[in-house]
């Protein structure tokens, strides 16, 4: 392409996922009850979903958001195409999403995903790696998986139900 760099696979992914939701309402399921949620480069494959707009749906919740290979092995071409999906991302019509980063994250820092609070409807949770509230976390040394940390599900389970209840016909 382009870059020189080849379509990212997180490109690729949407596609499969879009196909899957498109399933999903065909068969009757209420497109406010359909809700995306991902990790890593699920969570960055979700985004891009939600600013193609090809299939309507709830929400998204993203875990710790992330484009490729980690920040500190990004050649020029692939900081170029990140910086183009980031952009692309930003111009998202409003969307229920609850996006989650985390400290420390060698894929996507804290400070480039801020670029999310500026999505109408989306809101950006930054939190530490090492401790949630009262809760430290010891299970996962990565930050990037923080999320799958006992001190992640103890401390944002509820608000993240909270989240689904919200905005879903569910309640």
């Amino acid at each position: 392409d382009e870059y020189g760099e080849g379509e990212p696979k997180v490109v690729k992914r949407t596609k499969d996922i879009e196909f899957l939701m498109r399933d999903y309402l065909d068969s009757g399921l209420p497109s406010e009850n359909l809700f995306l949620a991902g990790q890593g480069a699920g969570a960055w494959a979700s985004l891009l979903i939600a600013r193609r707009g090809h299939v309507p749906f709830g929400g998204l919740i993203a875990f710790a958001p992330s484009f490729g290979v980690p920040k500190a092995d990004r050649n020029k071409g692939w900081r170029r195409v990140r910086r183009d999906h980031e952009k692309f991302i930003m111009r998202s019509s409003p969307t229920n999403a609850l996006v989650f980063g985390f400290s420390g994250d060698r894929f996507n820092p804290l400070a480039e995903l801020r670029f999310v609070e500026k999505i109408e409807g989306a809101t950006f949770v930054p939190l530490p790696s090492d401790r949630i509230g009262d809760v430290e976390c010891e299970e996962i040394e990565d930050p990037h998986l923080t999320a799958f940390d006992r001190c992640f599900r103890q401390t944002q389970f509820r608000d993240i139900l909270n989240f689904i209840r919200q905005v879903s016909k569910a309640g």
